[in-house]
């Protein structure tokens, strides 16, 4: 499992992300662990790629085991699948989110304060031939003044 965490943190913005190749969560194992770290990681946004869920129920019952908002973009068959876990004591207010299609982009748009910021999760193929140029998922946004 490849894991990455960064702390962010400027005059406006200050906030912790972590991404994870989490290669599947079939398994009640591979979740409790994926669920604890995420939780044990204090970060404000978690980034999962490669969930390889493709089912409705299954992340239905993903979603349960998250305290806070969770948003996914299910896979397709056995390839891809992203989601973005954000923990519950944020200081981010979910605005709306996006997906696509295939599985491996998703975006939510987050205000804090009065600046919106724009999370995006990719999860492009490891083959450079199954690579094109990926779809951009845009929001139109009229900041608050």
């Amino acid at each position: 499992m490849l894991c990455l965490s960064i702390l962010f943190s400027c005059h406006e913005f200050n906030a912790k992300l972590s991404t994870l190749n989490v290669r599947g969560l079939g398994n009640a194992t591979n979740q409790k662990f994926i669920f604890d770290y995420a939780k044990n990681s204090k970060s404000d946004f978690v980034f999962l790629q490669e969930t390889l869920v493709s089912r409705i129920d299954v992340i239905e019952s993903l979603r349960s085991k998250w305290s806070g908002k969770s948003f996914w973009s299910p896979a397709l068959g056995k390839q891809g699948g992203v989601a973005i876990l954000v923990s519950p004591p944020t200081d981010f207010n979910v605005l709306q989110w996006k997906k696509d299609a295939s599985g491996r982009i998703l975006s939510v748009m987050a205000q804090a304060g009065e600046i919106n910021y724009n999370f995006v999760n990719i999860y492009a193929p490891t083959n450079p031939s199954e690579r094109k140029l990926l779809p951009i998922i845009s929001f139109r946004t009229v900041l608050k003044s």
